[in-house]
């Protein structure tokens, strides 16, 4: 997606809200917190600046490696919260919803270029009239990367290999 997106903010989380709301970040988080507390959404800037304050690159994000923020917040609980849940290794304590910026809009996202500016999709699709028809109209501009189905393969290989062609559309657009 485009980073025009930010101007359509409604909301924006440095978690996920619904893992939030169903108790999932309760190892890090006091029973007292509560949602509204963690709305970055006032600061201009809130998305692009969330990503430095906790990982030295875009890629250390993308692979969940976060540092401790390099400007003092003492006495800032909901920081020292995020620090506590983003830099904790231990896996079984929640999923990784906890590590994403969330995004809420208002009105709905146009499904085309320019906001829509890559698509990864099963090489079976690639051949499909709705697919070409995408791309030769709203979706002109958009890239895309095919990936190939296997019925024997586990949700998990997928999710690597998503990662990976994900990681490769943002080094072509020198967002890493």
């Amino acid at each position: 997606m485009s980073s025009e997106l930010l101007k359509w903010r409604k909301r924006v989380f440095p978690f996920d809200s619904g893992g939030f709301v169903q108790g999932r970040y309760s190892a890090w988080l006091h029973r007292s917190m509560e949602l509204h507390e963690f709305d970055i959404t006032r600061l201009p800037d809130c998305a692009r600046r969330f990503v430095p304050s906790f990982y030295a690159t875009h890629l250390d994000y993308l692979t969940l490696q976060p540092r401790r923020p390099t400007i003092p917040y003492a006495d800032f609980y909901q920081v020292e919260a995020l620090v506590a849940m983003l830099t904790d290794t231990d896996a079984s304590k929640a999923d990784d919803r906890r590590f994403i910026v969330e995004l809420q809009v208002e009105q709905p996202i146009p499904f085309e270029w320019p906001f829509v500016r890559g698509l990864i999709l099963p090489q079976q699709l690639r051949a499909t009239s709705f697919v070409s028809t995408f791309l030769k109209g709203p979706g002109r501009g958009v890239k895309v990367r095919y990936f190939h189905c296997s019925p024997n393969k586990v949700a998990l290989e997928y999710q690597g290999l998503l990662e990976h062609l994900a990681l490769q559309l943002q080094k072509e657009w020198r967002m890493l």
